[in-house]
């Protein structure tokens, strides 16, 4: 679906944002032309490209799986490409990336996503609301980059909201570990809910040092595009890129330390279980050592139960089992196994 909106300053000391039909050849002073592209079809992607005289190929790249954000420069214009947490899709276990791609011009910018885009729709709602006339009175195709890059870096907010929670269920149910004997699944679960944390920082901070490498670039004012009386709103993009960066390592810190605690109570676990296990073979070793000097010959006398009948060997042999058993059923309701 191809939507084409004209941003210009309005009369009320802000801008507004409104839809046109067809696509224009140029845009006023004070307006900017932002294009917004959701699963288009060749048709309207034929159109763009002959329209604007770009070329959308690079639009393939965003189907490509485990791709972090990078630009492209072309004669008249720039592509990036951007990467950052899905906010629906956030698990233990899984994290999907959302990606979006923008081409900007000195007049226009392109914005393309495949499905709804949480970013996209923030983006338009706040310009139709109010515009930014605050950031610059007169909309700019840089400016609303610039508020599109915003909005991907506050969407990371929300996964480090997740994972600080996880990680705090994960230390409470750790801590239980001193009180009361845990089962192997029980802790096996914790485990692969940590892995699976550290994991997607992981590929979180990969993607928040790609855009804030991105960033730099902006900052440093190689981009014709960007205006540089506007160089230092990227400024600011970049240091909130860089306190992202160190949201993320503290949290890998918060990681450590939850790891370090399921260790400490495995240890604390195996300790109680192997002083349990050594009184009852401090037990068993004298009975094992009589039951040895005896022997297991069956006679009648001696007190002992069944010995005169020819199935007292086969009586012997089930109550063995029995015991087994029993210490094996205790053992798995204690946790031990």
């Amino acid at each position: 679906m191809l939507t084409i909106n004209i941003v210009r300053k309005s009369d009320r000391e802000g801008w507004k944002c409104e839809k046109v039909a067809a696509l224009p050849k140029s845009v006023e002073k004070d307006e900017a032309l932002w294009i917004d592209l959701k699963d288009p079809v060749d048709a309207e992607v034929e159109l763009l490209q002959e329209g604007l005289a770009i070329d959308l190929s690079s639009l393939k790249d965003l189907s490509k799986e485990a791709q972090n954000a990078k630009i492209e420069e072309f004669e008249n214009y720039f592509f990036a490409h951007l990467t950052y947490p899905e906010r629906e899709s956030m698990d233990v276990f899984h994290l999907n990336m959302e990606k979006l791609g923008l081409f900007l011009g000195n007049w226009w910018l392109i914005t393309y996503h495949e499905g709804d885009s949480e970013v996209i729709c923030n983006f338009d709602r706040r310009i139709s609301l109010k515009g930014y006339a605050s950031l610059s009175p007169i909309p700019t195709t840089d400016i609303l980059f610039y508020l599109v890059l915003d909005l991907v870096l506050d969407s990371y907010h929300p996964f480090f909201v997740f994972t600080e929670t996880k990680f705090e269920e994960l230390r409470k149910e750790t801590a239980k570990g001193f009180r009361v004997a845990r089962s192997q699944s029980e802790t096996r679960s914790i485990g692969l809910a940590l892995g699976g944390l550290r994991d997607q920082l992981h590929s979180v901070k990969q993607s928040i040092v790609s855009i804030r490498e991105m960033i730099e670039r902006f900052t440093r004012g190689e981009f014709p595009q960007i205006l540089a009386k506007n160089l230092p709103r990227f400024m600011d993009a970049y240091d909130r890129s860089v306190e992202l960066m160190d949201i993320v390592d503290s949290n890998r810190d918060y990681a450590t330390e939850v790891s370090n605690l399921l260790m400490n109570a495995l240890t604390v676990t195996t300790n109680n279980i192997i002083r349990v296990l050594t009184i009852i073979s401090a037990i068993f070793l004298p009975i094992a050592f009589i039951a040895e000097v005896y022997g297991t010959n069956f006679a009648p006398g001696f007190f002992q139960p069944g010995s005169g009948t020819p199935y007292g060997f086969y009586g012997m042999i089930v109550a063995m089992v029995i015991i087994t058993v029993s210490l094996i059923a205790i053992f798995r309701a204690k946790g031990w196994l």
